[in-house]
């Protein structure tokens, strides 16, 4: 595996562990809010990850990759970044559940050139 590729797989991993909240108010047991995240992968070999950028109207600070959202509809706003291409951003509706947890994975386009979408696990 060549140097560069394997410094941004070990960014991707380890980089971007930090929890925001994306609510107005006091503080809330984790059971009555929702948790929205970015999840790295690799997809045949090459780093790809769903990274979060705004909630609503919050756009998120760098390094955070779960976002503690109430219960409700929320609009997303996700980049797909992969190894040596440019980022595709993916403007997105989600509806969430309090107590659930809601995975965006991106998914490589055919030749793993580019990113073709982003889709949601809810836990």
């Amino acid at each position: 595996m060549n140097r560069p590729i394997a410094i941004l797989i070990c960014a991707l991993s380890l980089g971007g562990c930090a929890t925001e909240r994306a609510y107005v108010g006091p503080d809330r047991p984790l059971a009555a809010l929702a948790v929205i995240e970015g999840a790295p992968q690799l997809t045949t070999g090459v780093p790809i990850k769903a990274v979060i950028r705004k909630i609503d109207d919050q756009v998120l600070r760098f390094g955070y990759s779960r976002v503690l959202v109430l219960p409700g509809r929320h609009a997303v706003l996700v980049d797909c970044v992969m190894a040596n291409h440019a980022a595709v951003r993916f403007p997105m509706t989600m509806e969430t559940i309090a107590g659930r947890r809601y995975v965006l994975r991106a998914q490589s386009a055919a030749g793993n050139r580019s990113c073709a979408d982003v889709t949601v696990d809810a836990l």
